[in-house]
């Protein structure tokens, strides 16, 4: 977001918020833009504007269990609880799988209940649950979800298309000078 705001002559003020605050604090007009991993979905978009996707690779999720679990994948999660932090695609994808889902507001939070065994399992993207997996030694990977949205974008107001547009042509201009590349192999070495 840093280069896009240098590109497009914006200087980038950052709040740290909640992900499921993220959508009103747009509508509220507390933020101009969420830059967040938000994937786009139909249901998204009926509250706020999409740039085009900085990220269009299929992101994978995992569905990180107890070491001690009994169970061998994530279709063994029907009725069980499932953790994800609220307001994030993974909601949805535990409700597909029939889990009972259970909210959280952090991810931590959620995984320390896995690690206490108050709940089966937590849903999260995979980059970040493989961090958590190397520091947490009693957890481990259950089983992957494949996310198949049309990718991550940054989240505008509805009505800022003007923004939007300047948004897009400074995301084509970073992929073309290769500062897209470099940013994305900073953040994400090993690839998604």
């Amino acid at each position: 977001m840093n280069a896009v705001g240098k590109k497009i002559g914006l200087e980038i003020q950052w709040v740290d918020m909640g992900f499921d605050g993220l959508i009103p604090a747009l509508q509220s007009k507390k933020i101009d833009a969420a830059i967040a991993g938000m994937s786009i979905t139909e249901e998204r978009k009926k509250s706020v504007l999409f740039s085009n996707p900085y990220m269009k690779e299929s992101t994978l999720h995992a569905v990180i269990s107890h070491k001690e679990t009994t169970l061998k994948n994530k279709e063994e999660l029907k009725d069980k609880p499932v953790g994800v932090y609220m307001g994030t695609t993974q909601e949805g994808y535990a409700k597909d799988l029939g889990a009972d889902v259970k909210l959280y507001n952090s991810y931590a939070g959620a995984l320390l209940d896995v690690k206490g065994k108050k709940i089966d399992a937590v849903i999260i993207e995979k980059s970040a649950g493989d961090g958590y997996l190397e520091n947490m030694k009693d957890l481990k990977l259950l089983d992957t979800i494949e996310d198949k949205t049309p990718g991550m974008a940054i989240a505008l107001k509805k009505d800022q298309v003007e923004l939007k547009e300047k948004i897009d042509i400074a995301l084509e201009e970073l992929k073309a000078d290769g500062t897209y590349d470099q940013i994305y192999i900073k953040f994400f070495p090993q690839g998604n």
